[in-house]
């Protein structure tokens, strides 16, 4: 009777460690397979025999690691794509920056054409009003450049001096008049900067009073201007 005694706890002894090895994998298994199950892929199996628990552990380690890698790859993926979408946002908010940017260009640029179209009709204007003030003056009027090109002359210098055409120069002016050295007075002007008349200058049959003057702009001769009058009683 104690033998079998002695057996039955043997056997009982002998279960409950069969027990044991099986339900410890087990437990173990489970309980990875729930922290899987929350979302944490970093859990390990920690079974190492090679019996049926180890080699299913160590299947499931690895399919765990193949899992977390594709985690990886596809969180690295979606970052990418959030990435490229804000670039793509920033890009048109850009584009929609630059595009204002030109309209309000384009307008500036509208209006700077208006104010220019607006004032050179203007100046057209007061150079058609001057041209006309000028050809309406009794006396004869010539302006010469600095390098001594006629470069303005009115309607009344042609009765007064009996010409078809004034020369182009005021060297070709000069020869104009026989009597008179209209190129050295000129160039007294010019060399002086002063106001120079000369009264009673003989011309064809009458006599003229040629005034000459200096055209200053700002402190500095532009032009010069030459005014000829028919003074023949």
């Amino acid at each position: 009777t104690f033998i079998v005694f002695i057996i039955i706890l043997l056997g009982v002894i002998l279960v409950g460690v069969l027990i044991n090895i099986i339900l410890k994998p087990l437990n173990e298994i489970s309980k990875i397979t729930k922290e899987v199950s929350k979302g944490n892929f970093n859990s390990r199996i920690n079974i190492y025999s090679n019996d049926e628990f180890g080699y299913l552990s160590r299947a499931l380690n690895k399919a765990l690691d193949e899992i977390e890698k594709l985690i990886k790859n596809v969180s690295g993926k979606l970052n990418l794509i959030e990435n490229l979408e804000q670039n793509n946002i920033d890009l048109e908010n850009s584009k929609k920056a630059i595009t204002n940017l030109l309209e309000d260009i384009d307008n500036e640029k509208k209006h700077v054409e208006e104010i220019v179209e607006v004032r050179t009709k203007e100046l057209g204007e007061e150079k058609s009003r001057l041209i006309s003030s000028i050809n309406s003056l009794s006396f004869g009027l010539i302006v010469v450049d600095m390098n001594g090109n006629v470069i303005l002359n009115n309607s009344s210098i042609f009765k007064i001096l009996n010409i078809n055409s004034v020369p182009k120069t005021i060297f070709g002016l000069s020869k104009v008049f026989k009597s008179f050295d209209l190129l050295k007075t000129y160039t007294e002007c010019v060399n002086t900067q002063e106001t120079i008349t000369i009264d009673n200058v003989g011309y064809l049959d009458r006599y003229l009073k040629i005034y000459y003057a200096p055209v200053v702009n700002i402190n500095k001769v532009i032009d010069y201007i030459i005014l000829i009058e028919d003074i023949t009683e």
